[in-house]
């Protein structure tokens, strides 16, 4: 029961703080703290322990260990706006403790997804509760989210999507998974999120096709065709002339315009943050720090840089080699218990985050850990089992 309320407290919190909940981040953290603590207790076992260290997890560890070293000892914890270092450790140290909550033998994975599905869904509901829509930064365009964050609702409904797939494709789909399901893709449209409504595209043309490659019979062609056309007049209907549809025009006009407009006028930032790279190419800048030694408005808005950039070659490389090893488990795993239906699906959940991670950083939201989660748990879940063959 306490793990269960621990990761759907977990997972909407962030819209608690943002339209209620609206103390100091250390009353926050004081409130946030025992609950993940009743979620570890339940959860801990010598198994689950055990498991957690042969992990990829162990890697992760080793990276959390070097970034606050860095950031903290050999660097200077110098961030763009006020930030309570503690908060801050917190943040990321609380990354591998809700993967950890969502790794759990005591529940099980039909379990863990339902919970996430109804955790994301009940925050895009507190959203439309408490937001409004509004122009945002630089936008030219009105959108849902402005105040909280229209990205950060719009992940949110992405990563929704993408459970309920998977519950579908393991699990039976009820009523009220639909629902779930049309509330998400509503989320997705009003944030126009260009970054999350093209992922969702492709994510939705690679997990259709693979459907109906997967059925292989008679009448495949005519299906196929009708899928795409009632998808062609949704599109048509309700995404032309949407607030999503015209930012992404917009963006891509400006990009043809001005190279400095790529990646939503951040590809100069990125320029720059790989000359301060080659000033700083082992220890980086740390983490936090871009903003400040550059000047500019704006922080690294990608993992990737994030580890390149602030953590130098030390962090890339861990950074990469715990993904190596999440992959390598994941194959290893799959094609041992000839499961190639998970290592599809787990496999395309990799590439939605490495797409992600090209305009997003994860190491300090949990919530951004949960298609990562997932993976880990399938190949935890199927430890033993592996060991007996």
């Amino acid at each position: 029961m306490f793990i269960r309320f621990s990761i759907f407290f977990l997972v909407i919190f962030d819209v608690l703080k943002a339209y209620i909940f609206t103390a100091t981040p250390i009353t926050q953290l004081l409130v946030l703290f025992p609950i993940t603590l009743l979620g570890i207790f339940e959860a801990i076992s010598k198994k689950s322990l055990i498991n957690f260290f042969n992990s990829p997890l162990l890697i992760w560890v080793f990276w959390i260990l070097y970034a606050l070293i860095n950031t903290f000892f050999i660097n200077t914890f110098n961030p763009h706006r006020e930030t309570n270092e503690l908060v801050f450790i917190f943040s990321i140290v609380m990354c591998p403790i809700f993967v950890y909550l969502l790794c759990s033998e005591k529940l099980s994975t039909k379990t863990i997804i339902n919970t996430l599905i109804f955790a994301l869904s009940t925050r895009s509901i507190i959203a439309l509760l408490f937001d409004q829509t509004g122009i945002l930064g630089n936008d030219d365009f009105s959108r849902f989210g402005e105040l909280f964050n229209a990205n950060t609702l719009a992940l949110g409904a992405l990563i929704n999507c993408i459970l309920i797939n998977m519950k579908r494709v393991f699990y039976n789909l009820k009523p009220i998974d639909f629902f779930f399901l049309i509330l998400s893709v509503y989320i997705l449209i009003i944030t126009a999120s260009v970054k999350s409504g093209l992922v969702f595209i492709l994510y939705l043309v690679v997990a259709l096709s693979s459907h109906f490659l997967e059925k292989r019979r008679t009448g495949i062609g005519l299906q196929l065709i009708m899928t795409f056309l009632v998808l062609g007049l949704f599109f048509n209907y309700f995404i032309v002339d949407s607030s999503l549809y015209l930012r992404a025009v917009e963006k891509f006009t400006l990009t043809e315009v001005d190279n400095n407009q790529l990646f939503d006028r951040r590809a100069a930032h990125y320029i720059l943050g790989i000359n301060i790279f080659w000033q700083n190419p082992i220890f980086g800048i740390g983490l936090r720090s871009f903003v400040s030694v550059t000047g500019n408005t704006s922080p690294l808005h990608s993992e990737y840089l994030s580890n390149l950039i602030e953590l130098g070659l030390i962090g890339i490389i861990l950074f990469l080699l715990f993904y190596y090893k999440i992959i390598k488990t994941l194959l290893i795993t799959a094609e041992s218990l000839n499961d190639q239906q998970s290592l599809f699906l787990h496999s395309l959940n990799l590439a939605v985050m490495a797409l992600l991670f090209l305009g997003i950083w994860q190491y300090n939201n949990h919530l951004w850990w949960i298609l990562t989660a997932l993976v880990i748990r399938y190949v935890m879940a199927n430890a033993s089992r592996l060991k007996k063959i």
